[in-house]
């Protein structure tokens, strides 16, 4: 009889395994929100601990409990454009299959990598808000990387969707400051594009606090600084440190703005937004940036004789030459706060962690 027993929960427990074992994913469903042209771009910025992004899409996974990895990608074609290009992708990290959110990702579901086309997005930015056309594709995958098969079809679980933005009559675009530089904390000149039939401009500013913020968070829920301060029509260009609204910013702080433009019309008219742009409040007085400059002097001064030319290092230390921006090998923009945290690095670890410099005259 105890032989007996033993056997049948062996058997069941046989029979439980396999059931679990065979489980099989058969939903696998993108649902998009709308009105599309409320969103902005942090709808395709999937990085991790991203906060602020706008809630677009919902991702159905059926059953749930399931280790899975999902593979994403945004193409775009804008309006006037024969075909799409690639604009974003990503790939999670494996998580337990269910519904989730696409604001889910990078927070509650890891991003493992993630690509974007630069060029591509610049040229999306300089419209302001998203326009054209993007396909939102999805991959399932097993947690080992594998194609996860749809049993009803043989073919990998592939879900995808188009979003369709309404195309602007005009665009807005800010050309100064260019994004991510250094500013004189007592003069900021903004500068955008005008646009016909404007009657007023409206700024707004605000500060980021913590560069995992959105923009677009970062400007609707910041500290503000310039509250909608409007610019007369015909003018395109201004110091933003006379716009202040009371409270007062300080070298070191990172400031988010943006530029909106009023056109008198029908049904109330209509308003056009330009890009986002941060950069980075300096002071030639404050502590922070002259670490940075002994920093960087100290650096300089640790390479080779004759890489530097001695005036250029005179007019640096004197301050007649002031840093405005410094950038990666790939021609991207290096945040301050980066910058300061390399330079600090550097200078306090010499010797053999400045591999070769050269300098561009």
């Amino acid at each position: 009889m105890k032989k007996r027993l033993t056997l049948w929960r062996v058997l069941v427990f046989s029979l439980l395994s396999f059931t679990f074992s065979t489980a099989q994913i058969h939903t696998f469903r993108l649902n998009v929100f709308t009105p599309l042209p409320q969103l902005d771009f942090a709808t395709f910025a999937v990085t991790n601990d991203l906060q602020g992004a706008p809630t677009v899409f919902s991702v159905e996974i059926l059953p749930a409990d399931i280790d899975i990895i999902v593979e994403g990608s945004f193409e775009w074609k804008d309006v006037g454009e024969a075909g799409f290009t690639p604009f974003t992708s990503f790939k999670t990290r494996p998580f337990k299959s269910r519904t989730f959110f696409n604001n889910t990702l990078g927070s509650e579901i890891r991003i493992a990598s993630s690509t974007t086309n630069r060029d591509r997005i610049t040229q999306a930015l300089r419209k302001g808000k998203p326009t054209g056309n993007y396909i939102l594709t999805l991959r399932l995958f097993t947690d080992t990387g594998t194609p996860y098969i749809d049993p009803s079809t043989g073919q990998q679980f592939v879900t995808s969707a188009n979003l369709e933005f309404l195309n602007p009559t005009q665009t807005l675009e800010i050309l100064l400051p260019v994004p991510s530089t250094l500013q004189d904390v007592g003069q900021v000149i903004a500068k955008w594009t005008p646009v016909q039939g404007a009657s007023k401009y409206s700024i707004k500013a605000s500060l980021r606090r913590d560069h995992r913020t959105s923009l677009e968070n970062a400007l609707s829920s910041g500290q503000v600084m310039i509250n909608n301060v409007d610019i007369p029509g015909n003018q395109t260009e201004v110091n933003l440190r006379n716009l202040l609204s009371g409270a007062e910013w300080f070298g070191g702080q990172e400031v988010v703005f943006q530029v909106t433009a009023f056109v008198e019309g029908p049904s109330g008219g209509q308003s056009i937004y330009s890009n986002l742009v941060n950069f980075y409040l300096k002071d030639a007085n404050t502590m922070a940036y002259m670490t940075l400059v002994g920093n960087i002097v100290s650096v300089l001064q640790s390479l080779p004789g004759g890489v530097i030319p001695q005036n250029l290092m005179n007019d640096f230390i004197s301050g007649t030459l002031q840093i405005t921006g410094i950038k990666r090998e790939d021609g991207s923009d290096m945040p301050i706060a980066e910058v300061m945290a390399l330079f600090n690095y550097l200078s306090q670890n010499p010797g053999d962690r400045v591999v070769s410099a050269t300098f561009n005259q």
